[in-house]
């Protein structure tokens, strides 16, 4: 499962989008930036109030549903990268 489509991990870094850059760096970066503690707990907390209360599986959950994200926005970055002029 995924986060709400509306989800935000905050900017992307200017870094990523460099055609140089591999779609590996791309991810490394941007599993670095979704990844920060901030993101995690506030994820963390749409989770238990969702299914109105914690759970010890949220912390997981969240970390799963971010490097997901970071996986597929680095995919998308990456691609968009190399069809620029």
């Amino acid at each position: 499962m995924m986060p709400p489509t509306d989800w935000c991990c905050g900017g992307i870094p200017e870094i990523c989008y460099d055609k140089n850059k591999t779609h590996n760096q791309i991810h490394t970066v941007l599993e670095q930036s979704y990844l920060q503690e901030e993101n995690i707990q506030r994820l963390v907390k749409w989770l238990e109030e969702r299914d109105g209360g914690p759970k010890q599986s949220h912390l997981l959950t969240a970390k799963i549903q971010l490097e997901m994200l970071a996986e597929i926005d680095s995919g998308t970055i990456w691609v968009a990268n190399q069809i620029q002029d």
